[in-house]
C-alpha cells in the first residue's frame, strides 16, 4: 500500500510540505519575536549571536536578519566570527553553499574577527543568545561568562543548557525559551505534512507558514500566561502545560474499569507492564477484576496487575512512568 503519511521531511516531489526545510528556525523565530514584544525589546536595533550555522541556525539568522537585528556573531565546529557592526547573512549563506562551513568566510566579509573556540561566542554583549548547535554548550563552567546584557536565549538545540546553567539563568531573569517551544515548529510541520498526505491535498508555502505562525504564537502565548500567573519560570511553565495535556489524554482515554482509587504514585509506577507479574508487583495482591469486567473484557486485560487511573483519581502519579523528568520538576516548584 502507498502510505505517503507514515514518513515526514520526504521531498516535494514525493509528497513533502513546502516550508518544511525552514520550519524549525521560522518557530525559534516566531518565539524570540514574541519574547521581544513581551519584554518591549525592539528587534530592529537588537544584537544576536547564533551558535552553530546548520539548517536551524543559518535560517535563524537570516530571519533575524532580515527583522533588522545586528547579528555581530555566528559560530559553527570551525570557530566564532565576529563583527561589532553585523555579518552579512546572506554572504555567509552563499559561502556556505559553496563550503558547507563558516572556515574561509573572513576572506569574504570584511571585519570578521575569527576565534577558534565555538564556545566564545556565549560570552558576547548581544541581547538575543541562539544556541543551535550541540546540546551542553551552556554549562555550570561557563555560564557565568553569557553577559548580563543577554535577555533572551533562544534554545534553537536539544538540551543546549545543563541543569545547574539554567539555575543560573533563572536567577538572572533571563528569558529561556526552552527548547521544546522554540524548536517545535520542525515537527509542528511535520504534523502539517502528515495531514497533507492524508488529504492528498497540499497547501501553499505561505498557507503552511500562516498556519505554523498560528500554532506557535498561540503555544508561545499559553507559556508566557502561566509565567505571569503563576510566576514561573518560563521552562518549568512549558512543563506544566505539557504534561497537563498528557494527564488529560491519558484520563480521557482510559476506560473506567478501576474500582479503587490510587493510595500513591508507586500505584502507578509499573503501569502498562508488559509482563503478567513484574518484580515490583511480584509482592504486591494482584486486585480482583470488578463485578462489570465482562462488559470490558478487552480494556481489562490490557491492564492485568494494576488498577489503572480513571476520570475520578488524580492521573498526574501516571505521568511519572511517560515523563518523569518533567513530573520531577513540577514537584519541585510546588505545582503538583
Amino acid at each position: 500500500a502507498y502510505l505517503p503519511e507514515v514518513v515526514t521531511g520526504k521531498p516535494i516531489e514525493l509528497g513533502g510540505s513546502l516550508g518544511r526545510e525552514t520550519a524549525t528556525a521560522d518557530g525559534v523565530t516566531i518565539c524570540i519575536r514574541q519574547a521581544a514584544r513581551h519584554l518591549k525589546l525592539d528587534l530592529g536595533g537588537a544584537t544576536a549571536a547564533v551558535q552553530g550555522f546548520g539548517n536551524v541556525g543559518s535560517y535563524t539568522a537570516k530571519n533575524l536578519y532580515e527583522d533588522g537585528s545586528k547579528i555581530t556573531a555566528l559560530s559553527d565546529e570551525t570557530g566564532s566570527y565576529v563583527c561589532a557592526d553585523g555579518i552579512d547573512i546572506p554572504k555567509v549563506i552563499e559561502h556556505t553553499k559553496r563550503n558547507r562551513l563558516l572556515r574561509g568566510v573572513e576572506k569574504e566579509i570584511d571585519g570578521l574577527t575569527v576565534i577558534e573556540d565555538p564556545r566564545a561566542i556565549l560570552g558576547l554583549d548581544v541581547d538575543i543568545l541562539v544556541p543551535a548547535a550541540l546540546e551542553n554548550q551552556i554549562t555550570e563552567e561557563n555560564v557565568n561568562e553569557i553577559s548580563p546584557k543577554v535577555r533572551i536565549v533562544a534554545e534553537g538545540a536539544n538540551g543546549p543548557t545543563t541543569t545547574e546553567a539554567d539555575a543560573v539563568l533563572r536567577e538572572r531573569d533571563v528569558v529561556v525559551i526552552p527548547d521544546f517551544l522554540a524548536n517545535a515548529g520542525g515537527v509542528t510541520c511535520s504534523y502539517f505534512e502528515q495531514v497533507q498526505s492524508n488529504m492528498n491535498y497540499y497547501w501553499g508555502k505561505d498557507e503552511v507558514l500562516g498556519k505554523l505562525d498560528s500554532k506557535m504564537t498561540t503555544a508561545y502565548s499559553a507559556v508566557s500566561e502561566l509565567v505571569r500567573k503563576r510566576k514561573l519560570y518560563m521552562r518549568d511553565a512549558a512543563y506544566v502545560i505539557a504534561i497537563s495535556h498528557v494527564a488529560r489524554a491519558c484520563r480521557d482515554r482510559i476506560p473506567e474499569v478501576s474500582y479503587r482509587r490510587a493510595s500513591s504514585a508507586r500505584d502507578f509506577d509499573c503501569w502498562p507492564c508488559p509482563s503478567s507479574v513484574c518484580s515490583r508487583c511480584a509482592t504486591e495482591r494482584r486486585p480482583e477484576a470488578p463485578p462489570d469486567s465482562r462488559k470490558r473484557r478487552t480494556s481489562w486485560r490490557r491492564s492485568p496487575h494494576s488498577a489503572r487511573p480513571t476520570s475520578n483519581v488524580d492521573a498526574t502519579p501516571f505521568l511519572l512512568t511517560l515523563l518523569r523528568g518533567g513530573i520531577n520538576r513540577c514537584r519541585a516548584i510546588g505545582v503538583v
